[in-house]
């Protein structure tokens, strides 16, 4: 079992230059002891080795998942639930976003202490042992924006204001077990793991299944709820789930955030290029 902390990164060829300078990144300015497991989803060995070799990345603390489903009419547009907006995903972009899921269970599985999930867009800016303190004490580290003051919506799996989850930490522990194999669990079918937001609505679920009690959550009425919070809490918990704060997951670019994440179409910002280009080590020039 390692110390290190194991900095989980996802990406398909799309976002390969992204994941490597994100690794540059993290190597210059981090200050953490780590090791990189990247799940590269169809990404082409020769791509990737041209582009390490580019951005001068340091291959030796990488640990590279080459990853080559087969889904079945995997680029075959679809149109997300309306209720997550009207946007067009395929499987086989569903599956990237998810298979960080599998990703979890599996180095859990193998003994790993310390997990740390990055977006493949995100930048890492400062250093970020102050988030790796939080990661130690915590089962599992995220923004929860409204998942938990939305319970009802989370619980049924149709709060498009959950969990933020571009960056997520997780301690292992008998209680981040027992949640990642249950996410994973609902999540390794052929219904869902193909499904646009699969993996962000269970977790949204799980969360609040482990915080609340919610059989008396659905039957309160949302004012009672607000007012008496804390009687609907679940005092058997004993996942320790953490908020972070929106500075570990910022798409607004605050110049005083660590870690900065290129959600949408952010990263196509002028302010989010320049910083991205820091890391190229010359690779564009």
């Amino acid at each position: 079992m390692s110390d290190k902390i194991i900095i989980v990164i996802v990406c398909s060829e799309n976002y390969l230059e992204n994941a490597l300078l994100l690794i540059n990144s993290i190597e210059d300015n981090s200050n953490l002891n780590y090791k990189i497991y990247l799940h590269l989803i169809k990404v082409d060995p020769k791509s990737y080795a041209t582009f390490a070799n580019k951005f001068q990345v340091n291959t030796d603390k990488i640990e590279i998942f080459h990853d080559s489903p087969t889904i079945d009419k995997e680029s075959k547009l679809l149109l997300v639930d309306p209720t997550f907006g009207r946007n067009l995903y395929t499987k086989f972009t569903a599956y990237c976003a998810n298979s960080r899921v599998l990703d979890f269970k599996k180095l859990l599985d193998r003994g790993e202490k310390y997990l740390l999930y990055m977006d493949a867009d995100s930048i890492v800016r400062k250093d970020l042992k102050d988030l790796f303190s939080i990661i130690i004490e915590n089962d599992i580290s995220l923004n929860f924006r409204y998942c938990l003051k939305l319970p009802n919506e989370s619980y049924e799996m149709i709060n498009p204001f959950g969990c933020a989850t571009g960056i997520i930490g997780i301690r292992n522990s008998e209680q981040s077990i027992n949640f990642v194999n249950d996410w994973y669990d609902k999540l390794n079918t052929n219904e869902l793991l193909y499904h646009w937001y699969s993996d962000q609505n269970i977790l949204n679920h799980l969360l609040v299944k482990n915080i609340y009690k919610m059989e008396d959550v659905l039957k309160a009425d949302k004012r009672n709820f607000i007012m008496n919070i804390q009687n609907f809490k679940n005092k058997k918990c004993k996942l320790e789930a953490y908020n972070l704060k929106k500075r570990y997951t910022d798409w607004d670019f605050d110049n005083n955030s660590p870690i900065w994440i290129g959600k949408g179409n952010r990263k196509n910002s002028d302010i989010y290029i320049k910083e991205a280009a820091k890391y190229s080590r010359g690779g564009y020039n």
